[in-house]
């Protein structure tokens, strides 16, 4: 007997993407770049279960991949991606034998991206995170936040947004290849001024569903842990900033003493050092500092600024 075709209307499912490098062994100069993909409805719980996992490609070489080379890998990638936007029919099993097998039209969409913040700028196709309009978030050039007035004039970075930038960045590339060697390096520098990191296509945005601002997540390791969290210690510590109201300058051997005496989760696999070597930190232990060891601040700075803290 035939199986039977349900549902008119699709339903569908989503995606999120990782995608990362890694050495086979440690102290190897060869790197794996593999291309995860996890089912976003599948429960959290067995979400990441090495059965769960999608490994849709991977990169094998002897060094970093370029932008080059990351566009010629994700390619294919992108291009199942879109073909699965369209519909595939799937079999569905049934736990009673009687009964007929089914088949439904699911659609697959990715919504997400979760890189750290070095591949996020390979795959986003923008400089890298220390360089100038290296935030995959917004357009701002490599500045501190001096107040909050800037965030109500910064530019998110978002699809429309996007289409206007390479579309016009294609056009200067192709107005330059008009002019003279030595009056192509001189645009180029001014070129890239207006191109506001957009380096060329990303090919994430040939999914309907996938925003190349918004759909790239905040990747803790580097934007919390060794990138806001460690910013705030150094303020606090550094006797540059002594005589500022927020210095717990003087408090740093009374903090370690305290630190030392958390009692920290079993599941801790590497104990961090003593608060007093904070600037030689790892992300792991400003992770366990922050989620475990904030208390320790809470006597010794100004309530202002412990709140503040919270909010990591």
């Amino acid at each position: 007997m035939p199986p039977n075709v349900i549902s008119y209307i699709y339903p569908f499912i989503t995606l999120s993407l990782n995608i990362d490098g890694i050495q086979p062994n440690k102290g190897s100069k060869k790197t794996i770049w593999p291309i995860l993909l996890v089912v976003n409805e599948i429960p959290l719980k067995y979400r990441f279960a090495p059965e769960n996992l999608i490994l849709a490609g991977v990169w094998p070489g002897a060094t970093k991949p370029t932008r080059t080379y990351i566009a010629h890998f994700l390619k294919p990638v992108v291009a199942e991606l879109s073909h699965l936007e369209d519909g595939v029919a799937f079999y569905l099993q049934s736990d009673v034998p009687s009964s007929n097998r089914q088949i439904v039209r699911i659609r697959v969409y990715l919504i997400g991206a979760c890189c750290d913040k070095p591949a996020q700028a390979l795959v986003q196709n923008i400089p890298e995170p220390i360089g100038a309009f290296g935030c995959g978030r917004c357009e701002v050039e490599v500045n501190f936040a001096v107040g909050l007035n800037l965030l109500k004039t910064m530019q998110q970075r978002c699809n429309v947004r996007y289409d206007t930038l390479l579309a016009l960045k294609q056009f200067r590339d192709f107005q330059r290849t008009q002019l003279s060697k030595k009056d192509q390096k001189e645009q180029e520098k001014v070129d890239q001024q207006k191109n506001r990191g957009i380096l060329g296509p990303c090919l994430l945005r040939s999914c309907s569903m996938f925003d190349v601002g918004h759909s790239f997540m905040s990747d803790s390791l580097h934007n919390v842990y060794i990138g806001a969290f460690k910013r705030m210690m150094s303020l606090w510590f550094s006797p540059d900033y002594r005589t500022e109201p927020w210095s717990i300058h003087n408090h740093l051997e009374e903090l370690s003493r305290l630190f030392k005496q958390v009692r920290l989760p079993s599941t801790t696999t590497r104990l961090p050092r003593v608060l007093t070597a904070y600037s030689n930190y790892k992300a792991n232990e400003f992770r366990v500092l922050l989620l475990f060891g904030h208390v320790i601040f809470a006597e010794i700075l100004p309530k202002m600024y412990y709140d503040h803290l919270l909010q990591l």
